[in-house]
């Protein structure tokens, strides 16, 4: 029987080895490198975060060139930026997509949505949190 490798193999193998549970990083991201997720990817990325406990949020911006998260103080990004030298997107569509994940973190929303302000008006931002029951928040 032949396995299908899932769109968001190589995302979610990243994410996985980058979380350590004695030292962990606030959040992690990666560029699908000019791939636009489809909604079976997005529906990958949601059962990914249901099976993996220390993941709180999921955050997928498509329609915008490689970005990156910047951020001058604390860390949390205060602003999103192209990866390249400019300083600001350029506002065309663009067959990426951009996933960020917040591992075990609690940010403001608020603070996250200010975050949003620096995509430009053409992203499509997907925002995945995870849901929590009774029996994870006892292992918080």
């Amino acid at each position: 029987m032949i396995q299908l490798i899932k769109e968001t193999s190589n995302a979610r193998r990243y994410f996985s080895r980058n979380y350590k549970s004695d030292d962990p990083v606030p959040y992690s991201w990666y560029n699908t490198e000019y791939y636009k997720l489809t909604d079976k990817g997005r529906q990958e990325l949601k059962d990914y975060i249901v099976q993996r406990p220390y993941i709180r949020e999921i955050i997928v911006v498509s329609n915008v060139e490689v970005t990156r998260p910047q951020r001058t103080w604390g860390d949390m990004p205060e602003w999103f930026r192209p990866a390249s030298a400019f300083r600001y997107f350029d506002g065309n569509n663009h067959s990426n997509s951009f996933i960020f994940i917040i591992y075990d973190k609690d940010y403001e929303e608020a603070d996250i949505l200010e975050a949003f302000k620096s995509f430009p008006d053409n992203a499509e931002i997907n925002y995945i949190r995870r849901i929590y029951d009774a029996k994870d928040k006892d292992k918080m």
